[in-house]
């Protein structure tokens, strides 16, 4: 309160509500953006959900994995905007924001990954131990007998 620990301190030396708002967008941006790119991995079969709350909420719905996903993330927006002006608040946020940008930048290498697989930039693997027998069967020692 008088210490200037609180979500206000940290982001809000402006007059605004703008100002006061931005990480709490930026944190439901990222939520939304991980509910996404999840739903996405996970209907392709490229990934398998490990929380097992929302693996069960997938395998009943993805529609009901994706709401819960926002209404989670909208509740946590909501109680971090109530408690603003408290220090474990300031704190929760920033760890949530570091964690979803974690969980973002996670994302985003495996969406690479994926389009340079596509893309043929990224072999499969049966092509990489082909052409790894292949190497090796060229550099062998002339006393082995090949088959």
């Amino acid at each position: 309160m008088g210490f200037g620990l609180g979500v206000d301190a940290l982001w809000c030396r402006w007059r605004g509500c703008a100002a006061r708002w931005w990480p709490l967008w930026l944190l439901l941006v990222l939520s939304a953006f991980d509910g996404l790119l999840t739903h996405a991995f996970l209907r392709a079969g490229w990934a398998e959900e490990l929380n097992p709350l929302m693996r069960r909420l997938w395998t009943e719905s993805p529609f009901l994995f994706g709401a819960f996903k926002l209404a989670t993330a909208g509740m946590a927006v909501i109680t971090l905007r109530l408690g603003r002006h408290s220090g474990f608040c300031a704190a929760l946020l920033l760890i949530a924001l570091a964690a979803y940008a974690l969980v973002a930048c996670v994302h985003l290498f495996w969406l690479g990954r994926a389009a340079l697989f596509f893309a043929g930039a990224i072999p499969t693997l049966g092509a990489v131990f082909s052409s790894v027998r292949r190497e090796l069967r060229a550099h062998q020692a002339p006393w082995r007998v090949t088959p």
